[in-house]
């Protein structure tokens, strides 16, 4: 799948492969993520109310919906969000 080989090149850790949506985890507050996506146009659910303050929940589109989640969300993960080596 696209989008798993893309969170890999960010090094971003996703569970939940296999169903319509994965959680992914990154460096920074799920909820702060999930705010700057939603300011440019991309929505996703942080998970803190489950425990995992750290991890969005991003249901997954169509390839083109995918590539729009990756050009919006790249420049944040890159900057701090989805660099820890697992």
């Amino acid at each position: 799948m696209a989008f798993l080989r893309e969170a890999e090149q960010h090094r971003c850790q996703v569970t939940g492969e296999g169903g319509n949506f994965v959680a992914m985890e990154t460096l920074f507050p799920g909820e702060e993520l999930a705010k700057d996506l939603l300011r440019r146009g991309i929505a996703v659910k942080p998970l803190s109310a489950y425990g995992l303050s750290q991890h969005v929940r991003i249901s997954l589109g169509t390839p083109r919906q995918m590539e729009a989640f990756w050009k919006v969300a790249t420049p944040l993960l890159d900057e701090s969000g989805c660099s820890r080596d697992y």
